[in-house]
C-alpha cells in the first residue's frame, strides 16, 4: 500500500513540476510569513517592556522626588 502510494507521488512529481514548484514556493511563503510574525511580535513586546520599564523608573523618580 505504502509503495503504491509513493509511486504515484513520485509519478505525479514527475508529470507536474510546476504544480510541485508552486507548492514548494507557498510552503517558503507560509513559513516566512510565521517567521515575520513571531519577530514582530517580538519587537512590540520587548518595546513594551522598555516603555514599562522607563515609566517605572519616571514613576520611582517622581515619588523619591516627593520625599
Amino acid at each position: 500500500m505504502r509503495d503504491r502510494v509513493t509511486q504515484a507521488v513520485y509519478a505525479f512529481m514527475e508529470d507536474h513540476p510546476t504544480v510541485v514548484s508552486l507548492v514548494f514556493v507557498v510552503f517558503l511563503y507560509v513559513v516566512l510569513a510565521l517567521v515575520a510574525l513571531v519577530f514582530e511580535t517580538y519587537e512590540k513586546r520587548k518595546k513594551a517592556a522598555k516603555r514599562a520599564r522607563e515609566e517605572e523608573e519616571k514613576t520611582s523618580a517622581e515619588s523619591d522626588k516627593n520625599k
